[in-house]
């Protein structure tokens, strides 16, 4: 946003010199073309609003968490509604790097967590994750490091690429039946998750999905990989042996 800012004032400059230099006679009704198409920024009317700490957005009438004070520590509550509008989405990069926080608290009205969104609060211990959530991005807790335990919400369908990265204190998950998808890196290098439960009907287990995990590491969970209907578990450590 600064670099355009500049390029607009610098393009400002560039026209009031040139208009300055030459005769306006045979310039009548010439249309100056608009400064976002010369300067290749698309102009936006949507307008950002702060409020404790949170920096939102409104659209279709709904709120979007799109950033948070960095400086601010200790216990977070995302309120439901801010102004009279329901908050319903935690952005990409939202709370991305607020190292000094150690608890979070979402509303039942919550329904996406962007890629990014938490990625690095290194001191956040607790966050509950409603079932109002449809969606979770993609390394949405990555370097999560206190974080110990995580219920994951019913409704989404997938844990998607290093959704969990090294989040070095996570000790068990559970993959509830609604999730057919664990994609490449979700649990990579969770170096103390031991404890994995999860469904038959799972459909894909992406590359390193739970490497580096106290359960990958422990070879009484590998499996011969030529076993007759091996269990999801297996199949968990039979991929991830054959990957290594």
């Amino acid at each position: 946003m600064k670099n355009s800012f500049k390029k607009i004032i610098s393009l400002l400059l560039v026209i009031v010199i040139v208009i300055g230099a030459v005769p306006l006679t045979g310039f009548v009704g010439l249309e100056l073309p608009e400064l976002s198409s010369l300067v290749g920024i698309k102009a936006s009317a949507t307008s950002v609003y702060e409020k404790d700490g949170f920096s939102y957005i409104i659209e279709d009438d709904f709120v979007k968490i799109i950033d948070f004070d960095t400086t601010i520590s200790g216990v977070i509550v995302v309120p439901s509604t801010i102004n009279g509008k329901t908050v319903n989405e935690i952005s990409n990069h939202a709370f991305y790097d607020c190292t000094n926080i150690t608890k979070i608290t979402l509303p039942a009205t919550i329904e996406t967590i962007g890629s990014y969104a938490f990625y690095n609060c290194e001191s956040l211990a607790q966050i509950n994750l409603p079932n109002s959530i449809t969606e979770i991005g993609s390394r949405a807790f990555e370097y999560c490091d206190l974080l110990d335990n995580i219920t994951l919400p019913a409704n989404i369908s997938a844990i998607k690429e290093s959704t969990f990265y090294r989040c070095t204190s996570l000790k068990q998950i559970t993959i509830h039946k609604n999730i057919s998808r664990i994609e490449s890196n979700a649990f990579f290098y969770c170096s103390n998750l031991s404890e994995i439960s999860v469904h038959d009907e799972l459909i894909h287990i992406g590359a390193n999905a739970f490497a580096g995990t106290k359960f990958y590491s422990d070879k009484s969970n590998w499996n011969d990989r030529h076993c007759e209907s091996p269990s999801p578990l297996k199949r968990i450590a039979i991929q991830q042996r054959d990957e290594s």
